[in-house]
Parts: structure tokens; C-alpha cells; sequence
């Protein structure tokens, strides 16, 4: 992931909903096609804090919200 995806908008936003208590996170993936950026949410989400119970993808209108987490690293 790039910063120039960010600007293109070729990027997904999502959050993934996990563990017990429930824990709600944003992340980026850098793909703008649902269907595989469900695929890598999924596996980024799992990597990073075990399996979800929810991941929900964003349209990428979110440029401002984006460019926050990617300076926060939250990214595959």
C-alpha cells in the first residue's frame, strides 16, 4: 500500500469486529474490488488480532480518514 493509492482511490476501507469483549478496528487494504478486498481484509484482520466476527468494507470516500491510517500503519 502507497500513499499514491490513497490519492488514486484505489484502495478499500474497512473495519473488522473482534474477540470477546467485541473490539471494533479500521483498516486499509489496497484493492479497489470488493471481492478481493474482502479476501485480504479477512487475512489481515485474522493476521492481526485472530479471527473476526464481522468485516464491512466502505465505499473510498473516506480520502481524509485513509490518509490518517495510513500514517498509523493500519494497512496491509
Amino acid at each position: 500500500m502507497t500513499p499514491e493509492q490513497i490519492e488514486a482511490r484505489d484502495y478499500t476501507y474497512c473495519s473488522a469486529t473482534y474477540g470477546n469483549p467485541l473490539t471494533f478496528r479500521k483498516f486499509l487494504v489496497g484493492s479497489p474490488l470488493s471481492a478481493e478486498a474482502k479476501v485480504r481484509a479477512l487475512a489481515y484482520a485474522t493476521k492481526q488480532w485472530g479471527e473476526p466476527v464481522k468485516i464491512n468494507l466502505y465505499p473510498r470516500n473516506y480520502v481524509a480518514k485513509a490518509r490518517a491510517l495510513f500514517a498509523d500503519g493500519m494497512h496491509d
